[in-house]
């Protein structure tokens, strides 16, 4: 299950996130997961609930958007979300697709809890 090593690598970037804004603690983290990523959301999800307990991430809430696979034609330009993982331009029926959107995992934002109340 490499969700695990995703979200290893996950925690250490927001933990440096929160060491960089000298912040105490992690409330929410954002993500956009591909349908093409290879990544499966409900895995991920439950690898960082599992692995976050007794981390400075713990109690931070993870909300994953999931990314349709979406692609444009190289012939006529047209863009389309990819059904069935069928790379076929339903307009011209070209081959020719260049992948726009939905083959990645991105962390779209962190929100940390400011320091400056104490």
């Amino acid at each position: 299950m490499h969700e695990r090593s995703i979200v290893r690598q996950l925690v250490k970037q927001v933990i440096g996130v929160m060491h960089q804004h000298h912040s105490p603690r992690v409330t929410a983290i954002r993500i956009s997961v591909g349908e093409f990523s290879g990544i499966e959301a409900e895995l991920l999800r439950t690898a960082f609930y599992d692995m976050c307990s007794q981390t400075p991430v713990q109690g931070a809430e993870l909300c994953v958007q999931t990314v349709p696979l979406e692609a444009t034609c190289e012939e006529c330009q047209y863009e389309f979300v990819v059904k069935d993982f069928r790379f076929l331009c339903p307009t011209c029926e070209s081959q020719r697709v260049r992948i726009l959107r939905g083959d990645s995992l991105m962390l779209e934002s962190i929100a940390l809890e400011d320091n400056s109340h104490e």
